[in-house]
């Protein structure tokens, strides 16, 4: 035989171990990660659950701030409108009281 024929009978095995082991390597990274795709997403869903149970929660907190924060407003509003309508009231009488004294001296005179 040829010494060009035995060495390509020699080069034949070794390129073939070669493209095996090429093969075999990429196969093993292909799992490795989808492995690490899998994890990266069930980590991702429970990063999006917990932060989405932290906004509800915090929403349904400031929520309750706001209701006894308008509960306050409305109780101070009350109060000023209540004092504002015994001012007028009070205002309203001293004029009638003012007028009356007035028409008072004017029809005596």
């Amino acid at each position: 035989m040829p010494d060009s024929v035995i060495s390509l009978l020699v080069q034949i095995p070794i390129v073939g171990a070669f493209i095996w082991f090429t093969l075999r390597l990429r196969d093993e990274e292909r799992k490795e990660r989808k492995e690490r795709d899998q994890e990266w997403r069930s980590w991702l869903k429970d990063e999006h659950t917990a932060f989405m149970s932290f906004l509800t929660e915090e929403r349904s907190t400031r929520a309750a701030q706001l209701d006894r924060s308008f509960v306050v407003l409305s109780s101070e509003l009350t109060t000023i409108n209540e004092k504002a309508d015994a001012r007028t009231a009070n205002a309203i009488e001293q004029v009638v009281s003012r007028l009356s004294d007035h028409s008072v001296s004017s029809s005596s005179r």
